[in-house]
C-alpha cells in the first residue's frame, strides 16, 4: 500500500468528519465510505460485561485500516445488533510489506488482553501464517477511555488459524 494512498483516505475522513468529531457519536451508521473491518470485545473493569467495551478498526473501501477506534456499548436494537457509542479515534501507521494487523489473540505484559491490538510481522510457512515480532500496538484503557499507544515490546499477538 502506498503511504499517500492512506494518507489521502485518513484525509477523507478527516475532510468528511474530523476523527475528534467522532467522538461522542453513535456507529453504525460508519462515516461516508467508511466500515468496520475487525473489533473485539472488552469486558468492564468489573468483569461483569464481557462486551462492554470494544476497540475496532474503520476501514476504507480498499479494505485498509484509516482508524483504530474505542468504543463503549450504548445500546443493542430489538434483534440484539450493537450500536457503539466513540471514546476514541487514533490514527494507525502505514502498514509495510510483511505486516499485517492482530486482534483478538494479544498478550500485555504476558496475559492475555482482549483490549490490546497490534500490527505484526509475518511470513508464509507454507500454508499457514507465522506471526514474528509486533512493530506497532495500542490498548484501550477501559478507565480512562482513551486509546493508548504502548511499547511493541511489552505485546505478543497471535494470528488465529497460523
Amino acid at each position: 500500500m502506498k503511504p499517500f494512498f492512506v494518507a489521502a483516505v485518513f484525509a477523507q475522513l478527516a475532510a468528511s468528519v474530523a476523527a475528534s468529531d467522532l467522538v461522542g457519536t453513535i456507529m453504525p451508521p460508519y462515516p461516508e465510505g467508511l466500515t468496520s473491518g475487525m473489533g473485539a470485545c472488552v469486558p468492564d473493569l468489573a468483569g461483569t460485561d464481557v462486551c462492554a467495551f470494544s476497540i475496532s478498526t474503520l476501514n476504507d473501501s480498499e479494505g485498509d485500516v484509516v482508524a483504530v477506534v474505542a468504543s463503549r456499548l450504548s445500546h443493542r436494537d430489538p434483534d440484539g445488533a450493537p450500536f457503539w457509542e466513540t471514546i476514541d479515534v487514533q490514527k494507525p501507521p502505514l502498514l509495510e510489506d510483511g505486516q499485517t494487523w492482530a486482534m483478538e489473540f494479544c498478550y500485555f505484559d504476558g496475559a492475555p488482553d482482549s483490549g490490546t491490538i497490534g500490527v505484526v510481522t509475518y511470513r508464509d510457512a507454507g500454508g499457514w501464517i507465522e506471526t514474528g515480532q509486533t512493530v506497532w500496538a495500542i490498548r484501550l484503557d477501559v478507565q480512562a477511555n482513551s486509546l493508548v499507544t504502548v511499547s511493541p515490546e511489552r505485546v505478543a499477538c497471535e494470528l488465529p488459524g497460523s
